[in-house]
This record gives structure tokens, C-alpha cells and sequence, in this order.
């Protein structure tokens, strides 16, 4: 039968041992004793005599030579005492993982997609606490389409992603970490609104809207189909960064999640909608490969943080550009 070998790994040689006779060859190098390493390993003397026989079978080789009333190592088995040590090591730590964890040590990159309101809503934070918990550890986020996003996860492109997915990816694990409400942004001189604001009153008004990814726009336009209206739109960008200077010079409104006043800047007014199916649940979402990985594991700890300040504040009024 021809050997199996898979990646400079020989699979039939392998087969005939186990990392018991393995540990039993490395405690017998370290004793130079049969009866204390039986003694070690809580077996039989004929059980480790059994094993040394195997042994020598294979390497060919004496490995323990008989000396009087003890055993002298061949110079073969001297060769193998620190590599079989050192082997034996990296298999428990393989097994074992070791669950300490210190951010402050950790190095190399993590890849993240999401959109520009979650960069706006935890990317700062997150910043300044891996600055001062983990200095060496280089962030880099990454603009990804949303169909995209599952395989780019399976193949290691990237690590992470956050963000709103209508469409549950089942290869992946995900985890929802803060709603975003939606709000009605405008211009103080170009409408004078007060709160609340009703669905009709809404339908009533010219729309600028941002048709990048994230922006919730599929949740809009299903409130308002449920409730037997349509929005009117007037102009749809690319981005948000046209909305601001759009809505200064136009009497129409954004309905966008709250987040992303921090983008639109100080000349606007909000008014939050208050009904509970106008929000937008943002998820993180990962491959299962790295459930356990204590780097990983670390990181989404710090997310789950920062996302539990993000609860929906509730304001009746319009909140004026002074006080945004």
C-alpha cells in the first residue's frame, strides 16, 4: 500500500502511534527507567516494556541501552529528548489553548467591514481603547458589498463584519449589538417642524435619501408601504456627504438612522421618529472558526461595550443645530 501523504505529513507512518507512546518514549528519555515511568503514567511495567519493544521495532534502534542495574540512552534517543519535548509542548498548547489573554501583547491585524454609521457610532471609541489596551494591534476596516460579505468571511479576507443584514447569513455566527432609530433631518431655514411626526406627515414631503449600503432604506420604505403610503424622492446620493448642503438649500428631509447626525454636522435639525418598527439593527457577524480565538473573543467583548452605550436616547422635541 502506498503512503498517505498530506502536506510533508506522512499519514500511514503516523498511524501506528499515539501521542500516549509518544509521551511514553519522552518519559522514558527522561527517567532512563522503566519502572518509574510505569509509575509516572500509572500503567504496568509490562505495559511500558511492551511500548519500548514497539519502539525499538521502528526507530531500529536499541534507545535505551542496559548498564548493570540501569539504562543508558543511545546516542540516537539523546537526539531525541529536546525535539520530543519541544513536540509534545506544541501539541498541549494545540489542545490546551491557554485562555489568558493580555491585549497589551497582542500584535498583527484584524480585518472589519461595516458601513459609514457604524464607523461613526463605534469606530472612535473603539480607537481610543485599543490605543491604550492594545497599542500593537493594527485595525483595518474594510468597504465590502453586502453580497459579498459571506464569502470574504469564509476565505479570511476579512474577519468581521458589522452591520445591518435583512437576509440571515447561515455559515456565520452573528450577534446583534444596538438598534438605531431612525430620524427625520432638515434644514431650520428651509422647514419649521414639530414633533411628533406622523407617517402622512412625512409622505407629505420631498425626500433626499443616500443609496450606499446601510443606510436603511429598505426599512423606510416598508414602513411606509405598510401604512399605505410612498415617499416622494427628490434626489438620491451616493453618499451622505451631500445631504447636509442638499437640505440647506432644499425644503425636504432625510430619514436616516441617528447616528449618523455626527456626520451631517451641526446645521441640521432631527426629530427621532417614535415608533419601534423605524429601527435599524445593526449585527456583528463572524465566521465560527474564530469563536474561541482570544483575540477575537477580546475584540468583540469591546464592541458589545461600546454598543450598549448606543441605546436610542427619546426625545419629543426637535433637537435645534445649537444643541445636536
Amino acid at each position: 500500500m502506498p503512503d498517505i501523504i498530506l502536506s510533508n505529513i506522512n499519514v500511514r507512518a503516523l498511524r501506528k502511534f499515539d501521542l500516549n507512546t509518544l509521551l511514553a518514549l519522552h518519559t522514558l528519555l527522561e527517567t532512563q527507567s522503566v519502572s518509574q515511568t510505569a509509575q509516572r503514567l500509572h500503567l504496568g511495567q509490562p505495559a511500558i516494556s511492551h511500548i519500548l519493544k514497539r519502539l525499538r521495532e521502528h526507530t531500529q534502534d536499541p534507545l535505551l541501552i542496559r548498564q548493570g542495574r540501569r539504562y543508558l540512552l543511545s546516542a540516537y534517543a539523546e537526539s531525541l529528548r529536546q525535539p520530543l519535548a519541544d513536540c509534545l509542548a506544541l501539541a498541549q498548547d494545540l489542545i490546551n489553548p491557554s485562555t489568558q489573554f493580555d491585549p497589551a501583547a497582542a500584535n498583527g491585524e484584524i480585518h472589519i467591514s461595516m458601513p459609514d454609521l457604524v464607523e461613526v457610532a463605534l469606530l472612535p471609541e473603539l480607537v481610543e481603547q485599543l490605543r491604550h489596551e492594545a497599542p500593537n494591534l493594527l485595525l483595518r476596516i474594510e468597504s465590502t458589498a453586502p453580497d459579498d460579505l459571506e464569502d470574504a468571511i469564509s476565505n479570511g479576507r476579512i474577519d468581521a463584519t458589522i452591520g445591518y443584514f435583512p437576509r440571515p447569513r447561515s455559515s456565520l455566527m452573528r450577534e446583534h449589538l444596538f438598534s438605531a432609530g431612525i430620524c427625520c433631518f432638515y434644514h431650520p431655514t428651509q422647514l419649521q417642524l414639530t414633533a411628533p411626526l406622523l407617517a402622512t406627515d412625512l409622505a407629505a414631503l420631498p425626500h433626499i435619501t443616500a443609496h450606499y449600503a446601510g443606510t436603511g432604506n429598505s426599512i423606510v420604505d416598508g414602513w411606509f408601504r405598510r401604512q399605505g403610503l410612498a415617499r416622494r424622492i427628490q434626489v438620491s446620493t451616493g453618499s451622505f456627504q451631500p445631504i447636509t448642503p442638499l437640505l440647506a438649500r432644499t425644503p425636504a428631509i432625510a430619514l436616516l438612522p441617528e447616528v449618523m447626525g455626527r456626520l451631517l454636522g451641526d446645521e441640521l435639525c432631527v426629530i427621532p421618529i417614535q415608533d419601534p418598527e423605524l429601527t435599524l439593527p445593526i449585527d456583528l457577524a463572524w465566521h465560527p472558526r474564530n469563536k474561541l480565538d482570544p483575540l477575537h473573543t477580546y475584540l468583540r467583548q469591546k464592541l458589545r461595550e461600546i454598543a450598549r452605550k448606543l441605546a436610542p436616547a427619546s426625545v419629543e422635541n426637535p433637537v435645534s443645530p445649537q444643541n445636536l
